[in-house]
């Protein structure tokens, strides 16, 4: 089929439990960092709790968190956008904007088919199948909802 897309093929390494070693890498540098700011004494303990979730929650959502329509990692989204507003803007001398009749009908280009992707003929065996989460502003609203309540449960508890 001319124009169609391939489809994307996850060809990344997996571990014994069904998660890389990228995933792995940021969950844990997550978990560390938000128990070195628990672990601080200068604050009160409310605080406290609440960095440790917002630094562990977020280190998840870079870590397991894609983008919905393309899939693409929080790297790749940063990269494609850094180098989009990175580069020299120029002005083309003479070019004019042209109007078109509101009436006058054009053929639209065909949308290429969307096929489904490719599964793998083996499954993998894995201890646990994860599913990447979804990268947008309601993911930090929830990140930041749960240390908000975290930060509330150990006022009440203290």
């Amino acid at each position: 089929m001319p124009g169609s897309v391939p489809p994307k093929i996850d060809d990344a390494p997996r571990s014994f439990i069904g998660v890389g070693t990228r995933e792995l890498t940021i969950s844990l540098a997550g978990i560390i960092g938000a128990a070195l700011i628990f672990f601080i004494k200068s604050m009160p303990m409310m605080f406290r709790v609440f960095f440790a979730v917002i630094v562990a929650g977020a280190a998840l959502y870079i870590a397991f968190g894609r983008d919905q329509t393309t899939g693409r990692r929080i790297e790749e989204m940063l990269t494609d956008f850094l180098t989009f507003h990175g580069r020299e803007k120029f002005y083309q001398k003479g070019v004019v904007h042209e109007e078109r009749n509101k009436w006058e009908t054009t053929p639209k280009p065909e949308k290429p088919k969307r096929t489904k992707p490719v599964k793998d003929s083996m499954p993998r065996k894995t201890f646990a199948k994860v599913e990447p989460l979804s990268l947008t502003w309601t993911a930090a609203f929830k990140v930041c909802s749960v240390a908000l309540l975290a930060m509330l449960l150990t006022y009440l508890w203290g």
